[in-house]
């Protein structure tokens, strides 16, 4: 797309205060790639509140202070501000990064995205920031694990309301009594975990999550190195959260394979190692039906933006893998 057919789409003020003179924009994933004489940029509208945008850059620079370089980092306004207040909303500029989106079915971007996740993680000990609450979750896993499984309750009823039935209501009721049973029997191993203590040593030492590793957040460059984009959902928590979102990512593309997830962990053990409390308290949160809950909560209580059909495919998709995901689960529990 060109710079002049893009104007209808992006008001031109924003453009100009960022100080950029565009040959060409290209509209990507709610966002705008724009090239200009100086390089290649994103800018985009932050879906959050700004104290959520302090927080992302204070993350940011914690990183680059401890030398960690594997991400692109939000660019300053002109006039040196975080970003551009415009009709209500937060615009944000960073640079483009050359490269392709990760393939987590391929090993080479698999093990070197999970070595660059360790590392992350490890430099980002340290951070401290106790004014942002609502970007903290350390030692909250039991309250979240419990309130969640009070929302499937209301699901059910949500959906015993409704007058007529459709597919999504009759799959996700057929399946809830035996999906409220795993998030009721995670709930417990967790209590009897070492979370609790493992979690106050963890929050003395601080850090924080990326809390958005989808393939599409993870950029490989021409020499096959790892980068990271899209901070946007990042917390403080411990870094179990990512480790074992990533493993849930990886493994529903590939029957669970019990395999692959041992290989996350060496890959990832290699940069920052893991203890034998570290697997016990992340199988908690690989044990909880976590995508379950997330498809129904969303099509009963979030605004559908996605046809019906859209939420009935995720919610089969994910009943299809059941039988792989409870053997992996048993398997993995074992060993443990």
């Amino acid at each position: 797309m060109s710079a002049a057919e893009a104007m209808g789409e992006l008001d031109p003020r924003i453009l100009l205060a960022f100080d950029l003179r565009p040959r060409r924009i290209e509209p990507m994933r709610g966002a705008f790639r724009v090239e200009d004489s100086r390089g290649t940029w994103v800018l985009k509208r932050f879906p959050h509140c700004a104290e959520d945008l302090q927080f992302i850059y204070k993350v940011q620079q914690h990183l680059l202070a401890s030398g960690y370089r594997r991400f692109s980092p939000i660019c300053l306004t002109p006039q040196g501000a975080l970003s551009l207040e415009f009709e209500q909303y937060h615009w944000i500029l960073t640079a483009w990064m050359e490269g392709r989106e990760c393939d987590y079915d391929r090993w080479k971007d698999l093990g070197a995205t999970a070595g660059a996740v360790a590392e992350l993680h490890r430099l980002s000990r340290g951070f401290f920031a106790p004014e942002y609450g609502n970007r903290s979750l350390w030692g909250r896993w039991p309250d979240i694990f419990n309130n969640k499984i009070k929302q499937l309750e209301e699901c059910r009823l949500a959906s015993r309301r409704k007058a007529e039935q459709g597919d999504f209501d009759r799959l996700f009721l057929n399946h809830l009594e035996g999906v409220l049973e795993e998030a009721k029997e995670a709930s417990r191993i967790l209590e009897f975990s070492p979370y609790h203590s493992l979690m106050k040593q963890e929050a003395l030492a601080g850090g924080f999550c990326h809390h958005d590793l989808a393939h599409h957040n993870v950029i490989i460059n021409e020499m096959g190195d790892p980068y990271f984009i899209d901070f946007d959902h990042s917390i403080q928590d411990t870094r179990l959260h990512d480790l074992a979102s990533l493993i849930i990512r990886v493994l529903k593309r590939d029957h669970w394979s019990i395999e692959k997830a041992y290989k996350i962990l060496e890959a990832y053990s290699i940069a920052y190692p893991l203890s034998d409390d570290h697997v016990k308290v992340m199988y908690c949160l690989l044990a909880f039906p976590n995508d379950f809950w997330q498809y129904a909560f969303s099509y009963y209580f979030e605004n559908l933006r996605q046809p019906a059909e859209y939420h009935t495919k995720r919610l089969k998709r994910f009943c299809s893998q059941q039988k792989y995901r409870r053997r992996f689960l048993r398997e993995f529990g074992d060993s443990l």
